[in-house]
Protein backbone atom coordinates (compact mmCIF):
# COMPACT_ATOMS: atom_id res chain seq x y z
CA UNK A 1 0.00 0.00 0.00
CA UNK A 2 3.01 2.31 0.21
CA UNK A 3 2.65 3.11 -3.49
CA UNK A 4 -0.93 4.19 -2.96
CA UNK A 5 0.12 6.19 0.10
CA UNK A 6 2.74 8.04 -1.95
CA UNK A 7 0.22 8.71 -4.71
CA UNK A 8 -2.20 10.15 -2.18
CA UNK A 9 0.50 12.35 -0.62
CA UNK A 10 1.62 13.75 -3.99
CA UNK A 11 -1.95 14.38 -5.13
CA UNK A 12 -2.50 16.39 -1.96
CA UNK A 13 0.69 18.36 -2.71
CA UNK A 14 -0.64 19.14 -6.20
CA UNK A 15 -3.90 20.35 -4.68
CA UNK A 16 -2.03 22.65 -2.32
CA UNK A 17 -0.09 24.08 -5.26
CA UNK A 18 -3.40 24.54 -7.09
CA UNK A 19 -2.24 22.56 -10.10
CA UNK A 20 -4.32 23.31 -13.17
CA UNK A 21 -5.71 26.52 -11.69
CA UNK A 22 -4.81 30.14 -12.20
CA UNK A 23 -5.01 31.06 -8.51
CA UNK A 24 -1.94 32.26 -6.68
CA UNK A 25 -0.34 30.07 -4.03
CA UNK A 26 0.74 31.76 -0.79
CA UNK A 27 4.23 30.92 0.44
CA UNK A 28 2.62 29.85 3.71
CA UNK A 29 1.44 26.65 1.94
CA UNK A 30 4.99 25.50 1.20
CA UNK A 31 5.67 23.91 4.61
CA UNK A 32 2.64 21.66 4.05
CA UNK A 33 3.87 20.72 0.58
CA UNK A 34 7.33 20.09 2.03
CA UNK A 35 5.88 17.74 4.67
CA UNK A 36 3.96 15.77 2.04
CA UNK A 37 7.04 15.40 -0.17
CA UNK A 38 9.15 14.34 2.84
CA UNK A 39 6.60 11.66 3.75
CA UNK A 40 6.68 10.39 0.17
CA UNK A 41 10.48 10.35 0.29
CA UNK A 42 10.44 8.18 3.41
CA UNK A 43 7.92 5.73 1.93
CA UNK A 44 9.72 5.31 -1.39
CA UNK A 45 12.98 3.80 -0.14
CA UNK A 46 13.08 1.17 -2.90
CA UNK A 47 12.65 3.73 -5.71
CA UNK A 48 15.96 5.63 -6.03
CA UNK A 49 14.78 7.81 -8.93
CA UNK A 50 11.74 8.95 -6.96
CA UNK A 51 13.96 9.66 -3.96
CA UNK A 52 16.29 11.77 -6.10
CA UNK A 53 13.35 13.73 -7.51
CA UNK A 54 11.87 14.21 -4.04
CA UNK A 55 15.22 15.54 -2.79
CA UNK A 56 15.32 17.97 -5.73
CA UNK A 57 11.79 19.09 -4.87
CA UNK A 58 12.73 19.63 -1.24
CA UNK A 59 15.69 21.78 -2.28
CA UNK A 60 13.44 23.81 -4.58
CA UNK A 61 10.91 24.30 -1.81
CA UNK A 62 13.60 25.46 0.61
CA UNK A 63 14.87 27.98 -1.96
CA UNK A 64 11.34 29.32 -2.44
CA UNK A 65 10.80 29.55 1.33
CA UNK A 66 14.03 31.52 1.73
CA UNK A 67 12.60 34.38 -0.34
CA UNK A 68 10.85 36.42 2.34
CA UNK A 69 10.23 39.44 0.10
CA UNK A 70 7.19 37.92 -1.65
CA UNK A 71 3.86 36.74 -0.29
CA UNK A 72 2.89 34.48 -3.18
CA UNK A 73 4.87 31.81 -4.97
CA UNK A 74 6.02 33.07 -8.39
CA UNK A 75 4.25 31.34 -11.27
CA UNK A 76 7.49 29.99 -12.75
CA UNK A 77 8.49 28.41 -9.42
CA UNK A 78 5.03 26.96 -8.97
CA UNK A 79 5.19 25.43 -12.45
CA UNK A 80 8.58 23.85 -11.69
CA UNK A 81 7.30 22.37 -8.42
CA UNK A 82 4.13 21.04 -10.08
CA UNK A 83 6.17 19.43 -12.88
CA UNK A 84 8.51 17.85 -10.34
CA UNK A 85 5.64 16.42 -8.32
CA UNK A 86 3.96 15.12 -11.48
CA UNK A 87 7.22 13.47 -12.52
CA UNK A 88 7.48 11.74 -9.12
CA UNK A 89 3.85 10.73 -9.37
CA UNK A 90 4.44 9.24 -12.81
CA UNK A 91 7.39 7.17 -11.57
CA UNK A 92 5.45 5.93 -8.56
CA UNK A 93 2.48 5.04 -10.75
CA UNK A 94 4.80 3.01 -13.00
CA UNK A 95 6.10 1.10 -9.98
CA UNK A 96 2.56 0.65 -8.66
CA UNK A 97 1.40 -0.67 -12.04
CA UNK A 98 4.19 -3.24 -12.07
CA UNK A 99 3.51 -4.21 -8.44
CA UNK A 100 -0.28 -4.45 -8.62
CA UNK A 101 -0.27 -6.18 -12.01
CA UNK A 102 0.91 -9.37 -10.30
CA UNK A 103 -0.69 -8.88 -6.86
CA UNK A 104 -4.21 -8.41 -5.61
CA UNK A 105 -5.25 -5.18 -4.00
CA UNK A 106 -8.33 -4.64 -1.92
CA UNK A 107 -10.61 -2.30 -3.83
CA UNK A 108 -12.35 0.09 -1.46
CA UNK A 109 -13.83 3.55 -1.71
CA UNK A 110 -10.48 4.87 -0.48
CA UNK A 111 -8.24 2.94 -2.91
CA UNK A 112 -10.41 3.29 -6.03
CA UNK A 113 -9.41 6.90 -6.92
CA UNK A 114 -5.75 6.08 -6.29
CA UNK A 115 -5.90 3.02 -8.54
CA UNK A 116 -7.55 5.16 -11.21
CA UNK A 117 -4.57 7.51 -10.98
CA UNK A 118 -2.21 4.56 -11.53
CA UNK A 119 -4.17 3.48 -14.62
CA UNK A 120 -4.37 7.07 -15.91
CA UNK A 121 -0.61 7.61 -15.70
CA UNK A 122 0.14 4.18 -17.15
CA UNK A 123 -1.98 4.65 -20.26
CA UNK A 124 -1.09 8.32 -20.78
CA UNK A 125 2.61 7.42 -20.80
CA UNK A 126 2.08 4.84 -23.54
CA UNK A 127 0.52 7.34 -25.96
Amino acid sequence: MKYLDCIELLKLALQLLKSGQRDQVPLSKLPEVQTLVMRCLKRSENLPMVQAKCNDLLMGISVAQANQSVVYLPQSMRDVLVQGIQSCLSDICDAAWAYYSVRDVEVTDQTMPLLRTVVYYHFNKRE
